[in-house]
């Protein structure tokens, strides 16, 4: 059984989780409505990632007998005007999930939860590898430019990420 302090930070998680599901669906249309598929597609992809991740929250949460609570999201309409709001959006919706996923950590450590730290020992790897992931793909367009036919290329890269 999980204690009620862990329960409503488990339930915020999901709430997070949900919203940057969200929030890279929107990104994805974007993209798609703008000619960008390649960026369509990873996002879609990070889109039903983040949907997983919020699910394994779900799932763990009942196994433990908690209440699971499944808030609306509150996501903040996001101003993109170009392909570098979308990275630059990516990036910040990834710090936004790490801040969340290590209070739920700290939580846990001050809980004594070690059930609970085992399990969210993946959540803090995930979110090392989504922040590398989401300011190695702001450099790496960064060094693109935004001059000749780099539309194609950065979307060809997010394209292979998609693959990856």
């Amino acid at each position: 059984m999980i204690v009620e302090s862990l329960e409503k930070l488990f339930n915020q998680q999901i709430t997070v989780e949900n919203a940057a599901s969200t929030d890279y669906l929107k990104l994805a249309v974007w993209c798609a409505s703008n000619g960008f598929d390649g960026a369509s597609k990873f996002f879609f992809k990070q889109s039903d990632e983040e949907r997983g991740h919020m699910l394994k929250l779900v799932h763990y949460l009942l196994e433990r007998e908690g209440k699971v609570v499944i808030e609306p999201s509150k996501n903040q309409e996001q101003k993109i005007e170009g392909i570098f709001d979308v990275l630059q959006a990516f990036y910040h919706n990834e710090l936004n999930v790490t801040k969340s996923v290590n209070a739920l950590v700290s939580a846990a450590t001050a809980a004594g939860d070690y059930g609970a730290l085992q399990f969210l020992q993946w959540y803090v790897q995930e979110q090392h590898e989504e922040e590398t992931q989401a300011r190695s793909l702001i450099e790496k367009a960064n060094l693109i430019g935004r001059e000749g036919p780099y539309k194609y290329l950065i979307d060809q890269m997010l394209a292979d990420a998609a693959a990856e």
